[in-house]
């Protein structure tokens, strides 16, 4: 069975919708939950944060992070609570998820809100995966082993093995989440953007590049893939980066996300 989201989430939402809320009740929250607190000032205090000061109470981590960061390091958390099994199928995909988010938001420059909303996008598309290998591990280990042997993508082979797709129970997932509309919008249409709002649309072919690469630099797919060649479609997109709204150097970006993927998991202790 899936966790439920963390109820903070939706006091971060009210905070950051409303900057004239008073964030107490984060705070208190945050206190309430050791391993939230935790992480928070885990993150705050890592070296990529470049503090000249450890961060050593809650408040003092949060002003280091800020409310739309600490939205991300709540569900980077909630993302690795799907995976308690710590088989092959469930390193996949928390590498994956965890590695999208970082290639999609690494598409656009500058930081700031919109960027963390992308990071959300990548964290979270594949949701449903994580939802329907927690459901029944068995035969999710054979969908992945039917996407190696045969080349197709993930959705056809959860449609025939299955009879659902893991955009339609992602998206059915996160309908009552604390999470931006546009998260929701991207989970449900980024395998087809034509389908998605205007406002999602160009999201959506970011992430499909963003999960191309996130396959990439995946030691846990390396590992399952074995000798076989990679999927088509995978490479297909990498050749394609004309789909994204941007153009970026794929080999570039792929090394980012290496390293960010590096630098998450040794936050996590994963």
């Amino acid at each position: 069975m899936c966790p439920p989201f963390p109820p903070i989430l939706g006091l971060i939402s009210r905070a950051l919708e409303d900057p004239g809320v008073n964030d107490r009740d984060v705070r208190r929250a945050l206190r309430a939950d050791e391993a939230l607190s935790l992480g928070l000032l885990r993150y705050a205090n890592t070296a990529w944060m470049a503090q000249r000061r450890p961060a050593r109470t809650i408040d003092q981590a949060l002003a280091v992070v800020g409310m739309a960061g600490l939205r991300s390091i709540v569900l980077t958390q909630f993302i690795g609570a799907f995976f308690t099994q710590s088989g092959p199928v469930e390193a996949l995909l928390w590498e994956h998820s965890v590695a999208s988010a970082v290639a999609t938001a690494l598409q656009r420059s500058g930081g700031g809100p919109a960027t963390e909303e992308l990071y959300l996008c990548g964290l979270l598309h594949n949701a449903g995966k994580a939802a329907l290998n927690a459901e029944d591990r068995p035969r999710y280990a054979d969908v992945v082993a039917r996407v190696i042997q045969t080349g197709e993508e993930f959705a056809q082979a959860e449609e025939v093995l299955l009879g659902v797709s893991h955009s339609s129970v992602g998206a059915e997932l996160l309908r009552e989440a604390n999470v931006p509309p546009l998260v929701k919008h991207v989970t449900l249409h980024h395998h087809q953007p034509e389908r998605a709002p205007a406002e999602a649309a160009d999201v959506c072919r970011m992430l499909l590049l963003a999960d191309a690469i996130a396959y990439r630099a995946s030691p846990a797919w390396a590992r399952l893939l074995g000798p076989a060649e990679p999927p088509r479609w995978i490479e297909g997109r990498l050749r394609q980066p004309g789909q994204s709204p941007v153009a970026p150097d794929i080999d570039a970006l792929e090394a980012r996300v290496c390293a960010e993927l590096d630098r998450i998991r040794s936050w996590l202790g994963r």
